[in-house]
């Protein structure tokens, strides 16, 4: 467990603590705090596949305490070395993307 504290006093959060396994470096959960040090939210890692020597979460499963509500990501079809350069990421380009 890792705790990630912001150096900016403008942030919503106060800390964050962080589970993670550091042999594969993948994600378990991060809770995060508010600037009253309650526990506000959880977020959750879950389906891990492997890409090469990399892995990725398939699911992330936010979950708001003081709501009750959450959000649940589902990602598959990654794509690596798609060989994106600079001009990608313009104004432009990224309005065609839409």
């Amino acid at each position: 467990v890792t705790e990630s504290v912001p150096l900016t006093t403008g942030s919503g959060y106060s800390r964050q603590l962080i589970w993670h396994d550091t042999e594969t470096f993948r994600r378990w959960k991060v809770e995060y705090y508010d600037r009253k040090n309650a526990h506000l939210k959880t977020l959750a890692y879950d389906n891990y596949n492997q890409y090469g020597d990399f892995w990725r979460a398939g699911e992330l499963n936010m979950v708001n305490h003081l709501t009750g509500k959450g959000t649940v990501m589902h990602w598959n079809n990654f794509d690596f070395d798609t060989r994106l350069n600079e001009r990608d990421f313009s104004q432009t380009a990224l309005r065609r993307a839409r």
